[in-house]
């Protein structure tokens, strides 16, 4: 009885699962996954109030109420700049061509 029971304690152990890192963020995402909702990029210190992407499709630009404007990196989420305004930041708009 003995060895069946140590058998089935044995059969029954949980390994961790292993998580991949997400490349200089510091963060892990199980497999398979692209993005963590929740991190602690794209991320203002107030409610955003508006947003435009660029035409290519390699920035977006966020306005918020905390008086910020924040040029975004869509591929790392990391900030490219940021501009700081007097007052909440009520809309955003990125030119033609993507230059401003």
């Amino acid at each position: 009885m003995l060895a069946v029971l140590v058998l089935l304690t044995t059969c029954l152990v949980v390994h961790p699962v292993q998580e991949r890192p997400v490349a200089g963020q510091g963060e892990t995402l199980p497999p398979g996954a692209v993005l963590r909702l929740g991190t602690l990029r794209w991320k203002h210190g107030a409610p955003v109030e508006a947003v435009a992407f660029s035409p290519d499709g390699r920035f977006v630009v966020s306005g918020s109420s905390d008086t910020t404007i924040v040029v975004w990196n869509t591929q790392t989420g990391e900030r490219e700049r940021t501009f700081q305004e007097r007052s909440c930041v009520g809309s955003v708009a990125i030119s033609r061509d993507g230059r401003y």
